[in-house]
């Protein structure tokens, strides 16, 4: 009876996954020693009673291994039964003993005797929850990464030292000194075959079973994801996301923007998989993480919305139920220490139930522009070594600290976003350069310090075969091994129109005027040698600092500094409007904003019956906002706890407001 149900509920998740049913909404629920029956089985009564239909439990050994080498489960067992019961499909997530690396559990095993501890433990849990008609996934390892240090311990190090001796460091042809950027390369290689081994052990006992693994820290681990590999190996994707942990390159206002870009970089690292956000900050707290908070149910409704439209098939929050012992001890939870709903819970549950209730959604994809905002890893890498901090002279300045890079790319996808547009953000080393060009796409390059050989000719070609091409900072200033590729003759020279003759220091920030309009940049001005083009600004000695050009059926707008950080540092109005003007003859959407709204983001998602867009307002004050369409339509309100407006294409958004609607084609 138990493999029928089993067969059942499988069909019912494999529909699920390609969008057949509506997204699920749940939690992880935190199981510990002291615990009873009782206790577990109220808590999943409170989540079938909030539309939750999915959960995410911690397996820890600590909890199940017996000092005579036997197995206790009987309080994991009875939260599984108590997951049947109330409908609820169960994460289950492998959790070894730890070694006393932290609360999320360490990355990559100390020794071989701590690896073969591994192995019995997975030979030990998986069998035995692997008939479970709960089960619908085993999660390979707590957030992976280690933010780029290379972790201590017998196991790594002999890894590493076998790693170097067939990855040897080539010398430079001509000579020159080259950055070594192994070590990094070592960690992301180092991540994926660990991962892959777990998937081995799991494969033994449980075969053909949903794998997943739930990336964190991500514009710091980002480099270490060899998220091409993981297609390969994972069922699904997913991605933790707890601004207290997470999001400190963000103010709090800023967080539906973080939100976004975590889930468009996963979902274009996923590729044609499933992802998941499978960790989601659901309570306060109070000692654990980097910047103590309670998320409001504003917020919470902000950021489950703004999952959702980003094509997230699930959202699993950190945690139901408060913590009774360790770091994390009551913190986190969306119940209160009464085991009441909080009104965070709340919020989630009305989300839940509209989905519900709303089949069509879950046929909505999401909408994109054709604009690329592109990162690589090697600029990540470089920057961490470029990095410089004094306490004899306080100069911090953003692009000199941690981050620059990516807080580049950030920077332009806010711009966009602000604009009712979604970009697609990812990685270069995914992107398809010839055939993106022949479809027209605009490509924004935001400060990539590294642009990698690899990509060289099909940045060419790309623009050749009619991509536009908007480069800013100091992108292209180095390749893959560190070199400064501006002298000695530019590989980009012919494309761009020109070359760099130096880069200038000019302070935190400095303003510069393109085609007549005043846009703050940061720190440094690169100036020009033009073979071509139209120079749209000149440095005060008359150097021009941006140019224009025509190359083949494509064209490129260089500003060689760093205006993505001076927009990230203050206002980012001038940056929108250059973006808009770049554009404007380029992409046809079918919805964006009318201008720019500052603390104001759309996404948009389609379906056969019409435009779904859910807004979200972010200011203190209200907002009205209009929405251009590139045919008529009509818009109705389908979710808004706020009192927002709808008339005709203008929206009224009170503050701190989320609000979806749904547009039908007019005949």
């Amino acid at each position: 009876m138990k493999s029928n149900v089993l067969i059942f509920s499988l069909i019912c998740w494999t529909l699920w996954l390609g969008g057949q049913t509506p997204p699920s909404i749940g939690a992880q629920v935190y199981i510990e020693p002291g615990q009873t029956a009782e206790e577990i089985e109220g808590w999943f009564s409170i989540m079938a009673k909030y539309d939750m239909t999915v959960c995410r439990i911690r397996m820890d050994e600590t909890h199940m291994a017996q000092a005579n080498g036997s197995w206790e489960f009987t309080l994991y067992d009875a939260a599984f039964d108590a997951a049947e019961r109330h409908g609820v499909r169960v994460f289950a997530t492998l959790f070894p003993a730890n070694t006393g690396t932290g609360v999320g559990g360490f990355k990559f095993p100390k020794d071989a005797a701590h690896l073969a501890s591994i192995e019995r433990y997975i030979g030990a849990v998986v069998p035995h929850f692997s008939k479970h008609p709960a089960l619908f996934a085993w999660v390979l390892q707590n957030e992976p990464g280690v933010g780029g240090i290379l972790p201590k311990g017998a196991y790594t190090e002999q890894a590493w030292s076998e790693w170097k001796t067939f990855n040897p460091l080539a010398p430079d042809p001509n000579g020159f000194m080259r950055e070594d950027f192994r070590e990094p390369e070592f960690i992301r290689q180092h991540t994926t075959a660990y991962l892959s081994w777990i998937a081995a052990e799991i494969e033994k006992y449980d075969s053909g079973r949903h794998l997943h693994v739930n990336s964190h820290m991500l514009f710091v681990t980002l480099p270490e994801y060899e998220f091409p590999a993981w297609r390969k190996l994972l069922s699904s994707f997913g991605a933790s996301m707890h601004p207290s942990w997470h999001f400190g390159y963000f103010e709090r206002d800023q967080y539906p923007v973080a939100m976004g870009a975590n889930n468009d970089i996963i979902r274009a690292g996923a590729g044609e998989k499933p992802f998941w956000v499978t960790e989601l900050q659901g309570g306060n707290n109070s000692y654990s993480g980097f910047n103590p908070m309670t998320p409001s149910a504003e917020e919470i409704e902000q950021w489950l919305w703004g999952s959702l439209f980003s094509g997230a098939q699930g959202i699993i929050f950190w945690c139901l139920n408060p913590r009774k012992a360790g770091l994390e001890a009551g913190e986190w939870s969306l119940l209160d220490f009464l085991d009441e709903p909080t009104d965070r819970m709340g919020a989630a549950g009305e989300v839940a139930a509209w989905l519900d209730q709303n089949p069509d959604f879950a046929k909505a994809r999401p909408q994109t522009a054709n604009i690329h905002v592109l990162y690589n890893r090697e600029s990540m890498y470089l920057q961490r070594d470029r990095e410089v901090r004094s306490v004899e002279v306080e100069q911090y300045f953003e692009g000199r600290l941690p981050g620059a890079t990516i807080k580049s790319v950030l920077a332009h996808y806010e711009a966009l976003l602000e604009q009712g547009i979604t970009p697609e953000i990812g990685s270069m080393d995914d992107f398809d350069w010839k055939a993106r060009g022949r479809a027209g796409a605009a490509v924004i390059i935001p400060h990539q310090i590294v642009i990698p050989r690899r990509h060289w000719e099909g940045l060419k070609t790309f623009v050749a075969e009619g991509g536009q091409l908007l480069l800013t900072g100091l992108s292209a200033h180095f390749d893959e091994y560190g070199q400064n590729i501006m002298t000695g003759g530019f590989p980009f020279r012919e494309v761009l129109g020109g070359q760099v003759r130096e880069f200038r220091v000019m302070g935190n920030t400095f303003l510069m005027s393109v085609d007549e309009k005043q846009l703050p940049a940061h720190l440094w001005q690169g100036t020009l040698a033009v073979d071509a083009g139209a120079v749209l600004s000149y440095a005060q000695d008359s150097l021009p600092v941006a140019l224009q050009h025509q190359y083949g059926q494509g064209r490129t707008l260089w500003i060689p500094a760093p205006i993505g950080l001076a927009a990230w540092q203050q206002d980012n109005t001038p940056l929108a409007q250059l973006l808009q003007a770049w554009l404007e003859n380029g992409e046809s959407l079918q919805v964006r904003f009318r201008g720019h709204h500052p603390g104001v983001t759309m996404k948009t998602m389609a379906s056969e019956s019409g435009l779904y867009t859910m807004l979200i307002n972010t200011n203190d004050y209200p907002k009205q906002v209009a929405l251009e369409f590139a045919e008529l339509r009509s818009g109705q309100i389908l979710y808004d706890s706020a009192g927002a407006e709808c008339q005709e294409n203008r929206v009224l958004l009170p503050p701190n407001a989320c609000v979806v609607l749904f547009w039908e084609k007019q005949n």
